[in-house]
């Protein structure tokens, strides 16, 4: 395809969709755990590392699938989420949290309350 304006890039839908076919269904949630206009993102999580996720087989398929059990939403969200900051996968989302916020901050992260205790 060429554009007919000088300097206009032009992008093949088609060829586009087709290279991205086995990350189609999980773009809407990508879009939201990313950030987006209505939904605050994870800090230093992008666009580009979620879709990097994405591509090596990391799935977030179930975040807003109103069918599926909210224990495998968590589950699956938080496996994301970890591999995203490319720390151990863990089950349980205030493990996670604690990892990532001790390896940020050089501490063990004993002192940090549990996700669970504020809700």
């Amino acid at each position: 395809m060429e554009s007919p304006l000088k300097e206009k890039a032009v992008i093949d839908i088609r060829k586009t969709a087709q290279k991205h076919i086995n990350i189609a269904t999980d773009l809407l949630s990508a879009h939201a755990i990313s950030g987006c206009d209505t939904v605050a993102g994870y800090f230093g999580i992008g666009k580009g590392t979620v879709i990097k996720m994405l591509n090596t087989g990391k799935s977030i398929r179930l975040l807003g699938d109103m069918t599926a059990c909210m224990k495998e939403v968590v589950k699956e969200a938080t496996k994301f989420v970890s591999a995203c900051y490319e720390k151990p996968d863990t089950e349980d989302m205030s493990m996670t949290r604690q990892i990532i916020w001790a390896a940020r901050v050089g501490k063990s992260g004993k002192a940090m309350p549990s996700l669970a205790s504020i809700l």
